[in-house]
């Protein structure tokens, strides 16, 4: 089913041709985008080659396409898909449905108006053979030599470029964990809330009212929500919030209806902590604000930086390929590997039933735990210092709490998350 504002947006998209036959939709990760393998059909009813249309909020498509500029084009293997065109954007309006993300406030109706932008990128694959998602074929059969060939096919001009990095886990991993506050629009005056101090300078509580300054708005949600970011301090990740409202933030009153440590508490609060004592772990959220103050000696190098499940896809012959580069950087080797490895235990390393006790030895047992074995070693081959893998290790910890955010996750994968954050950081 499509929205007129998506209706539009592919009608522009594909404007030279007569019908347009949207074939496969592909889920799109976390971020509300919509990607579909397309055939377009000429008025003469000759069809042209399959392409893969993707649709989103504008902003966060002309990121990808910056990105893809700067950081992929030059970069990409001879037979890999590209970006064909600059991005198409339409305005796009509709009833939107707002919440907190912690489900306890009220879903309000609200009307917004949100550009949608489209890129168009080449297929790649056979007449008649599909490309399906990483995720759809590990569950087919779960074959570490996809993970094999996906290194092997962009680690040469990637993640083998390393440079010598020093830096605190918070610069790289922080982006990864849940908003430091969620606030919604109140009545009043309150605090200054300052968006030029760091993350660490403030310890707002569940319904504090303050008032929002130096705040940027760095991506606007299908729900109408904001995602807002403060400046950026030496050293420091850079304050986020997620604002419950499409109105301009700045200087707006709001509510904190949620911090980063209620959300995850709330994420966990019915499992069973002492699991982490039989097996002498330690427990993954009283060890959070170590983690992120943990300085690391590593390597930067171009990262996909969403290196998620549906964002590889897989054709005719186990070709591999990428797509979605808004969130492509320079940054910490193994941040795209630590990702990979969080969302094979959250979607692809569904096992038997089994007691809390009983999944801890099975990380690393079992078709699932051969793909992680696979991940670790190619991970390996990046180190900084191969005789230290405790690199790998605690990005996999946070990069697994961090994933407890994610909405499309159900209990028993939060569970699994929770104890492989556990498990890593025991190392």
């Amino acid at each position: 089913r499509l929205a007129p504002a998506e209706q539009a947006l592919l009608q522009a998209l594909f404007h030279a041709y007569a019908r347009l036959a949207l074939e496969v939709e592909f889920r799109s990760g976390y971020s509300g985008a919509r990607t579909f393998l397309a055939l377009p059909i000429r008025p003469d009813g000759r069809a042209d080659a399959y392409t893969i249309a993707k649709l989103g909020e504008a902003g966060s498509i002309r990121q990808e396409y910056d990105n893809y500029r700067t950081y992929v084009e030059h970069t990409l293997p001879p037979v890999t898909a590209r970006i064909q065109d600059r991005p198409v954007v339409v305005e796009g309006t509709g009833n939107r449905r707002q919440g907190t993300g912690s489900g306890k406030s009220k879903i309000q109706n609200l009307k917004s108006k949100i550009p949608l932008a489209g890129l168009r990128y080449t297929f790649i694959g056979e007449p008649g053979q599909r490309p399906v998602s990483l995720r759809q074929a590990l569950l087919a059969e779960p074959d570490p030599a996809l993970l094999e060939k996906l290194f092997r096919t962009f680690g040469p001009n990637w993640w083998m470029q390393r440079r010598p990095y020093t830096f605190r886990l918070a610069q790289e991993y922080d982006r990864k964990l849940p908003s430091h506050y969620t606030l919604e629009p109140a009545a009043g005056k309150g605090v200054l809330f300052d968006g030029r101090v760091g993350p660490e300078e403030v310890g707002w509580q569940v319904g504090d009212v303050v008032t929002l300054r130096h705040f940027r708005v760095v991506e606007r949600k299908a729900d109408g929500q904001l995602s807002l970011r403060g400046e950026t301090q030496s050293g420091q990740p850079p304050l986020r919030l997620r604002w419950l409202s499409p109105a301009d933030p700045e200087g707006a009153t709001a509510r904190v209806v949620a911090t980063r440590d209620s959300l995850l508490k709330e994420w966990t609060a019915e499992f069973d902590k002492s699991v982490f004592d039989c097996h002498g772990l330690p427990e993954p959220l009283a060890a959070l604000p170590g983690l992120l103050n943990e300085t690391v000696s590593g390597t930067q190098s171009t990262i996909h930086g969403d290196l998620n499940l549906e964002n590889i896809l897989v054709g005719p012959g186990g070709l591999v390929w990428l797509i979605d580069f808004a969130n492509t950087r320079d940054g910490h080797t193994l941040f795209d590997f630590a990702h990979l490895a969080a969302e094979i235990i959250a979607h692809v390393l569904v096992l038997p039933p089994v007691s809390a006790e009983g999944y801890v030895p099975l990380l690393l047992e079992e078709e699932g735990g051969l793909l992680l074995r696979t991940l670790r070693e190619i991970a390996g081959r990046c180190l900084f210092n191969s005789d230290r893998p405790r690199e790998f290790d605690l990005a996999l910890a946070l990069s697994c709490l961090g994933a407890l955010k994610h909405s499309n996750l159900d209990a028993a994968a939060r569970w699994r998350l929770y104890i492989a954050a556990g498990w890593a950081i025991q190392f």
